[in-house]
């Protein structure tokens, strides 16, 4: 069996998730990294853009926008969202350090001394 069906039956999930939750930052998030991971680019980033465009007018989490940037490469971004992260004590921070979401925040040198700071188990 081929992953393409698990990647399809991923983003539909999440579009019922989306429906449901209005659009929330988490399923704004996770769709993102649906579509990074099954390597449709352009759709990754339209989810990322539609985040960013929501942080504009209302508040999200640094830890939403940091694993969205990751998920779609924008290294630079999910560095400076991880400091505000800090800065601001995001408490999901820490989640996203332990949660298996496909994204691998500590492939990212600057991420993982950021998370050092926090001291939190296994950082």
């Amino acid at each position: 069996m081929s992953g393409e069906p698990q990647f399809s039956d991923s983003i539909a999930a999440g579009e019922h998730a989306l429906a449901l939750s209005g659009r929330h930052p988490w399923s704004l998030c996770f769709q993102a990294i649906a579509y990074a991971l099954w390597g449709k680019a352009s759709e990754a980033r339209a989810v990322h853009n539609e985040l960013l465009a929501r942080a504009a007018q209302g508040y999200v989490q640094p830890s939403v926008m940091m694993v969205s940037a990751v998920a779609i490469g924008e290294v630079e971004d999910a560095v400076a969202l991880a400091q505000a992260g800090f800065e601001e004590r995001d408490v999901f921070q820490i989640v996203t350090w332990h949660f298996p979401m496909g994204v691998d925040l500590r492939a990212v040198p600057r991420i993982q001394a950021i998370f050092d700071r926090l001291d939190a188990p296994d950082s």
